[in-house]
């Protein structure tokens, strides 16, 4: 397992680090680690940065209401991953 390093950008018009991502994957409670990753298609998993922590769980959150609703999952989709402005970003691209 690799930590996510995503690039550096410097304009809102540029991508950073585009993956193909299957799932994400959340520690299970009281288990030693605290590691939320992503699973990439290709079978690559990336530990994020705290900073996308949130992002991670409303992500499962919110394929878990689209599963509710009956609604197609987000996931598998591609996300870019970049740094811009100092601070980490993750984004859908549909």
């Amino acid at each position: 397992m690799a930590e996510l390093n995503p690039p550096t950008i410097t304009s809102p018009d540029e991508q950073g680090m585009v993956l193909h991502v299957e799932s994400v994957v959340l520690p299970v409670p009281g288990s030693p680690g605290e590691d939320i990753s992503v699973r990439c298609v290709d079978g690559t998993t990336y530990v994020l940065p705290i900073e996308l922590h949130t992002w991670a769980e409303q992500l499962v959150v919110t394929n878990m209401e689209l599963f509710e609703a009956g609604e197609p999952f987000l996931l598998p989709g591609h996300i870019d991953f970049g740094v811009l402005n100092g601070g980490v970003y993750a984004e859908m691209i549909f």
